[in-house]
């Protein structure tokens, strides 16, 4: 989040500095953008609308207000593109279509590294499979290792698997953390919070019986908020009042050649959860997982 507003702010900046704060030319730059926003949405419910009339769902008067609104919207773009292409109007779009172009980079990125998070679940996820046998129970006292996990995939059963092989015999317990995130626009939606609680709690169940097949005793803690990192640090603060003994992990996708740009595409999360409980005490193992 920190991230997004810096370039939005240094962006912005250099907007200004290049036009050396000319009304004119930002208010161009503005319009044209604006514009460019409306024709996309306009488009976008034109289709909406259009696949809702094939599914029987008519509503005509609906359909054509979008279709209205989309002409409407892409002849007053390229009248301003057209009228004010020399006063500013050609720097919009090259920097629109560069930032598309970027965005587009990106998202081949973010492609490539899912089909081999999806690669490393297949892989695991096949492999683990819980089989009902006896386990010890909790001993609240003993060395437990928290696992902070988002969904039950190969990056949480690769720290599963991994952790026992790099700390043979430490930990006799293990815990599985997890946080459901809620924004605004999900209370908007019937039974959201009941959903969210669900599938942490369908998570938390599928990683015990997991580690109980190995014969691991095992427990699950969740939390649901707004923010991840503040409600994951208040949990696993809470969970060490639980666990004095509590040593808490979580994993790092890293690269066999990191690029520079990939630190700033890739979530941070776990490096920031880990400063918050170093500073509160507590200690955090962050492991690597290759893709």
């Amino acid at each position: 989040m920190q991230d997004g507003i810096v370039l939005i702010g240094a962006t912005a900046l250099a907007a200004l500095l290049y036009t050396h704060g000319h009304v004119q030319q930002l208010v161009i730059m503005y319009s044209i953008n604006v514009f460019v926003t409306f024709t996309l949405a306009m488009f976008g419910m034109t289709r909406f609308s259009l696949a809702r009339r094939k599914d029987g769902s008519r509503n005509n008067r609906e359909l054509n207000l979008f279709i209205v609104g989309l002409v409407l919207c892409f002849l007053v773009l390229l009248i301003t593109v057209v009228e004010k292409f020399s006063h500013g109007g050609w720097l919009t779009i090259l920097s629109t279509s560069g930032l598309v172009v970027l965005c587009g980079l990106i998202r081949r990125h973010y492609n490539a590294v899912a089909f081999r998070l999806r690669r490393l679940d297949s892989q695991l996820v096949r492999e683990a499979i819980a089989i009902k046998v006896p386990v010890p129970t909790v001993d609240k006292e003993a060395p437990t290792a928290a696992i902070l996990v988002a969904n039950y995939d190969g990056l949480g059963i690769h720290l599963l698997l991994n952790i026992p092989r790099a700390f043979p015999g430490t930990f006799k317990n293990f815990v599985f953390v997890s946080v459901g995130v809620v924004d605004s626009s999900d209370f908007r939606g019937e039974f959201v919070m009941d959903s969210v609680r669900k599938k942490r709690e369908d998570v938390g169940e599928k990683y015990v019986a997991l580690a109980n097949s190995s014969g691991l005793p095992a427990a699950f803690r969740y939390s649901i908020g707004t923010e991840v990192v503040d409600e994951a640090v208040d949990l696993c603060l809470r969970l060490r009042e639980e666990f004095p003994r509590v040593t808490f992990f979580s994993g790092k996708i890293i690269f066999e050649q990191e690029r520079w740009f990939e630190p700033l595409l890739h979530n941070q999360t776990a490096l920031a959860i880990q400063r918050r409980l170093q500073w509160a005490g507590a200690t955090m193992v962050i492991m690597p997982v290759r893709v």
